[in-house]
């Protein structure tokens, strides 16, 4: 297998696992409620930006 063929694949392979999560994060968007959704971008926001001092 040469890099760029070993590269596509991977790249393919994250594809194939995004999409899958995709469907998992829409079921969850479509059941839950808005104060469930914004608790859960809170706590996403807060593991993704730095903590301000």
């Amino acid at each position: 297998m040469t890099a760029n063929s070993a590269a596509q694949t991977e790249r393919h392979n994250l594809a194939d696992d995004i999409l899958e999560g995709a469907d998992a994060i829409a079921e969850f968007l479509l059941c839950a409620r808005k104060s469930v959704l914004l608790a859960f971008i809170a706590s996403q926001e807060e593991r993704a930006l730095p903590a301000e001092i």
